[in-house]
């Protein structure tokens, strides 16, 4: 699926740092404190990586709302 592919494209357009606390987040379902620990920084600075991510995916991502789901 096309949406698919884009939001893999969107993922994996992101610096590794960034790209690994999604992973950790969304798919393996860690904590910020948890991914800290596994990233060795602070849960701070994975709170920090995810925002940022975070938002970069919003911006990439926003034709996709526009667009009408698929049936």
């Amino acid at each position: 699926d096309a949406r698919i592919r884009r939001v893999r494209d969107a993922i994996d357009s992101l610096p590794e740092s960034q790209r690994m606390v999604i992973h950790l987040h969304r798919f393996e379902e860690l904590s910020y404190a948890q991914i800290g620990e596994a990233l060795g920084v602070s849960e701070g600075a994975a709170r920090v990586r995810a925002f940022r991510a975070y938002a970069t995916l919003r911006e990439r991502l926003l034709p996709l709302t526009a667009e009408e789901p698929p049936t």
